[in-house]
């Protein structure tokens, strides 16, 4: 993650499955339709699966719906009243089909944890217990300033705090080794540096770090630190890459007892992993694919100016055809089963709230259409099985200016409860949806060893709908779900057992409040 990003590449980022890396409300009027803006990619979200027999779980009909025509009178209240809900139709479930939701699923990034007003208050502080609550996977200590070490140095009483907060969240740490400038005084980055870095962390401390990255996107180096930075290409980063992991891997095999067996993620690429002419990807791994365990890039599919509701709404398509793009280039190049993952993300890179325009304000990152954005990026993640999805970024102080942070203030933003609602709810096998309604977005997970299947429901449209939800083809469970809305329903085995219904609404959002359990008939 960088703080800003040259004009030059911003304007690739309109393009399709454009990939780039690195809280406030507006209150004012939300009348805005679906199809006020197009699509990154120009092009219309795809409303069918990929068989073509019913629609997606990212559904959304870029055609023209209104999408918050009338949320000041929403019609919200208990949603198990099936009073003027339009039918928006019946949503399949096959428990028996789907793979694992794997181990490492759920990530997030570790920042801010710098106390940027010297009062010994980061964004990082107290916020222990909310994140605990996410069921975290991975955290990722990484980015820009991990890896220029400025404006304060990740040193190693910064990897103790963060390999405590990891324990403390129950999350497996990846820490990231620095290119540019070393953690213990600043200066020049070496393999050797490096090396001591793991020494440090798996011998004289034994915290036994399993998951490593080399450096941050290294595709804007020549961008971000000149021409005279000596990594200018694929292959120049390819060559560093092979002598840190190379002395790495050697110093973890000194530890005392033989250490835990790491693996390297990498390239950590912004966005020039996209063919023929902005790809790194391929180079890399044609030279470096020996010294990767899992393939890491970094997503962020808009500018702070290019936001727009529209975007939110629609951007999963782009996402999945991103994904299937970089898999194949994975596939092809890497080593046979390498996995692939997301470790940075959000809706975009801007983290500095001058840089939304009026309209882009209603999506900007903190609002409730940036949490519908999260749901659809993690659903999406799950059924394309990553690695991990790792958002970016877990907290900001008050002090901080940002409002990338799904804890801000030590407040969560919408995103983080769109988040929460999968990451400690979705377990076991995921499943695929079909039948799946226009401008709806559902995801599912069947839990066989806790007998209940969790199903996310994200209303995109501006009505009072009731979904029907069908599992193995028995009785439906019919929930009525609120407009511009994101809704559990916790749907046990047990033919007896009724379903736990959870809803979190835009008007929710708007209040300040959390989600809310909503009693069923």
């Amino acid at each position: 993650m960088y703080s800003s990003r040259p004009r030059a590449l911003v304007a690739l980022f309109s393009v399709g499955s454009v990939l780039l890396c690195m809280a406030c409300r507006n209150d004012e009027d939300r009348t805005v339709s679906i199809s006020d803006a197009a699509p990154a990619d120009g092009t219309v979200a795809d409303s069918s699966s990929t068989d073509g027999t019913a629609n997606a779980s990212d559904a959304v009909d870029g055609t023209s719906s209104a999408m918050a025509d009338a949320i000041g009178d929403s019609g919200e209240g208990d949603a198990s009243l099936n009073v003027d809900a339009i039918d928006a139709g019946s949503v399949s479930l096959i428990t028996d089909s789907g793979a694992p939701i794997g181990p490492f699923a759920f990530g997030q990034n570790y920042w801010d944890w710098v106390d940027w007003s010297n009062t010994g208050v980061t964004g990082m502080t107290g916020t222990e217990a909310e994140v605990k609550s996410l069921h975290l996977s991975v955290l990722r200590a990484g980015g820009d300033n991990n890896d220029s070490n400025s404006p304060s140095t990740f040193d190693t009483a910064q990897i103790d705090k963060f390999v405590a907060y990891c324990r403390a969240v129950g999350a497996e740490p990846i820490l990231q080794v620095p290119i540019v400038s070393n953690g213990a005084d600043g200066g020049l980055a070496t393999a050797q540096t490096a090396a001591d870095m793991v020494t440090y962390a798996n011998g004289t401390k034994g915290y036994g770090v399993k998951y490593w990255e080399i450096g941050n996107e290294p595709d804007l180096y020549s961008t971000v630190l000149g021409t005279t930075f000596p990594i200018q290409t694929a292959a120049d980063y390819c060559t560093y890459f092979h002598n840190f992991a190379t002395a790495m891997r050697t110093a973890n095999a000194t530890v005392t007892d033989g250490g835990v067996a790491i693996q390297i993620l990498g390239p950590e690429l912004s966005w020039k992993y996209l063919p023929p002419t902005n790809d790194w990807l391929t180079p890399f791994l044609q030279g470096c694919k020996e010294d990767v365990d899992i393939v890491t890039i970094h997503r962020y599919p808009f500018s702070g100016t290019q936001v727009t509701v529209n975007g939110a709404l629609t951007d999963a398509t782009s996402f999945r055809r991103a994904i299937q793009s970089v898999s194949a280039i994975v596939t092809a190049n890497a080593r046979p089963g390498t996995p692939l993952g997301v470790t940075e993300a959000n809706i975009s890179y801007d983290y500095d709230p001058t840089k939304y325009s009026d309209a882009a304000q209603l999506a900007e990152p903190g609002t409730f259409y940036a949490a519908m954005w999260t749901a659809d990026a993690l659903g999406v993640a799950l059924e394309t099985n990553l690695w991990t999805l790792a958002f970016w970024n877990l907290a900001e102080a008050d002090t901080s200016g940002s409002i990338l942070g799904f804890v801000n203030g030590g407040q969560p933003v919408p995103a983080y409860y769109a988040q929460e609602m999968i990451s400690a709810n979705f377990q076991g096998n995921v499943l695929a949806p079909t039948g799946v309604p226009a401008n709806f977005s559902v995801y599912a997970a069947h839990d066989s060893a806790g007998g209940s299947t969790s199903a996310l429901v994200v209303n995109k449209t501006s009505r009072r709908s009731s979904v029907n939800l069908t599992i193995d083809g028995n009785s439906p469970t019919t929930v009525v779900v609120s407009p511009l809305s994101l809704t559990l329903v916790q749907i046990p085995d047990a033919p007896d057992g009724g379903p736990l219904v959870t809803e979190y609404t835009m008007d929710l959002a708007d209040a300040g409040l959390s989600p809310r359990q909503v009693p069923q008939q």
